[in-house]
């Protein structure tokens, strides 16, 4: 059966299979191997699309064998969900999903102007574990995400080399849903929700965590720090601060100012302490035409107690506050304007703020998280071809993922080989289209063409079998967007 599809992403059903050569090293481990042999050439093929530790003896990835050309979004779907600047060094959290997610870290060490595909060390987590959130310390990172076995945790000492590991039973429940990490003067400050009531988290290194059940109101939907003291914003948009490490809690009162209104709709902290903000409105015009006008209005705090009103974003096409995000080099904000693009603004005091670019919107581009670099601001979010990355103010244009080794894994999926009349023909996919290779001696192989092979989506071809007037394959769909499946069969005589 072939499926078109129509739908949102989802996983496919059972694992895909690669190809490996006897007689090459390999470093990705076998878990179930058959054996080929297509014109005297043995290959191996293993259940389970993804790559480990060790592989089959003497074999090895035929990726030359089976090339693809690389694609952004081939049903390999990125994610970027948090990021995080400390000096020079950036950092970004999400994932690459394939037919199981796995979590990825980017990195770079030169204000955002090149990227790299940290290197990640398993200690005891579970593969498919993501990271969801992400805080720079001054003397060590930490990220949590969540996955098959609950809560996992990330380390790294300089953001560049992570270790991986599950974040402590006891500590961290089944049900335990973190959404928000800081960085304190002791370690690291985690909030999130366990059964819907709010829970706190601890670390003096990240490592080994606290558990604590504050006497919270609301959700917890984001934390903020300076020094020890925390401050949380809850999903009614109050805010909840703690000067003793989080066991107690008392209710922080930002005040209205400048034609403010409404909940804090952003907390982050920067240089000089917390940082809140709200929407505003302001009424301009004469008496007989008066008109109103959307505007952003910033308050900070030293010590989470004593709010004052620091500033205004106040654009004539200004439509909302996104996103606002804080490092050692400042705060930077996002707004959403009326003409459908998105401002990027910075500021090292978050009293007066620079506009640093307009960001374009097409191709389904949304800025969603944000950051202040020394020079700059990183800005992460979503389009239609997976993750959007980008720094306007440090360099030119749009981070190509594919650009950066080991972030994009490219799509070369064999899910069935068949042999018969002296051909070989593997099925599967590559670079997001359905795809067969035939051989007939085993060591040279041909990707088929014909216009069947190619249509909207992301097509994968499940299997093949021979009859009296040729071969006739049965694909489908592995990730899509939009579009639910279709089955559909494909011939050929040749």
């Amino acid at each position: 059966m072939f499926d078109r599809p129509r739908g949102a992403p989802t996983p496919p059903e059972g694992g895909a299979t690669r190809v490996f050569r006897p007689g090459l090293r390999s470093g990705i481990a076998v878990a179930a191997v058959a054996a080929l042999v297509a014109g005297g050439v043995a290959y191996l093929v293993r259940d389970g699309g993804g790559s480990g530790g060790g592989g089959a003896e003497g074999a090895e990835a035929a990726d030359k064998v089976f090339a693809v050309p690389p694609a952004l979004y081939d049903g390999h779907e990125q994610s970027i969900t948090a990021v995080a600047v400390r000096g020079d060094t950036a950092v970004t959290v999400g994932s690459e999903t394939v037919d199981a997610p796995r979590g990825q870290i980017l990195v770079s060490s030169d204000g955002g102007k090149a990227w790299n595909a940290a290197k990640v060390k398993d200690e005891g987590g579970t593969s498919g574990d993501v990271p969801q959130v992400v805080a720079a310390g001054s003397r060590s990172w930490a990220a949590l995400g969540e996955g098959p076995g609950g809560v996992a945790a990330w380390t790294s000492a300089d953001g560049r080399t992570w270790s991986h590991r599950t974040a402590g039973k006891g500590v961290f429940n089944p049900g335990d849903h973190v959404t928000g990490l800081a960085a304190t003067s002791a370690g690291f400050a985690a909030i999130g929700t366990s059964q819907n009531a709010p829970v706190l988290w601890t670390s003096s290194d990240g490592t080994t965590w606290q558990r604590q059940q504050p006497a919270l109101q609301g959700g917890p939907q984001s934390i903020a720090t300076s020094g020890n003291t925390l401050v949380v914003r809850n999903d009614k948009g109050d805010l909840w601060r703690s000067a003793d490490g989080g066991r107690t809690w008392a209710r922080a009162e930002v005040p209205q100012s400048d034609g403010s209104y409404g909940p804090v709709v952003a907390l982050t902290s920067g240089p000089g302490g917390f940082f809140a903000a709200r929407e505003g409105r302001r009424t301009g015009g004469s008496s007989k035409n008066p008109k109103k006008r959307a505007l952003a209005v910033f308050f900070r705090s030293s010590d989470g107690v004593g709010w004052t009103r620091a500033s205004t974003i106040d654009r004539r096409t200004y439509s909302s506050l996104a996103a606002l995000g804080g490092s050692d080099a400042g705060l930077a904000a996002l707004t959403p304007l009326s003409d459908g693009r998105v401002a990027v603004q910075r500021s090292t005091d978050g009293v007066n703020w620079q506009p640093v670019e307009r960001l374009a919107t097409d191709q389904g581009r949304k800025a969603e998280s944000t950051a202040a670099l020394p020079k700059g601001v990183l800005v992460a979010g979503h389009q239609n071809t997976g993750a959007y990355l980008t720094a306007p103010g440090a360099r030119h244009g749009d981070i190509d993922l594919l650009s950066i080794p080991d972030a994009v894994t490219p799509d070369r999926t064999i899910r069935r080989l068949t042999s018969a009349n002296g051909t070989t023909l593997a099925v599967g996919s590559g670079a997001g289209e359905a795809a067969v290779w035939t051989t007939r001696d085993g060591k040279t192989w041909t990707r088929a063409g014909g216009t069947g092979l190619a249509g909207p989506g992301v097509q994968r071809l499940a299997g093949a079998a021979y009859g009296p007037k040729g071969c006739s394959s049965s694909p489908r769909t592995t990730r899509t967007r939009g579009t639910p499946r279709r089955p559909q069969r494909m011939t050929t005589a040749s």
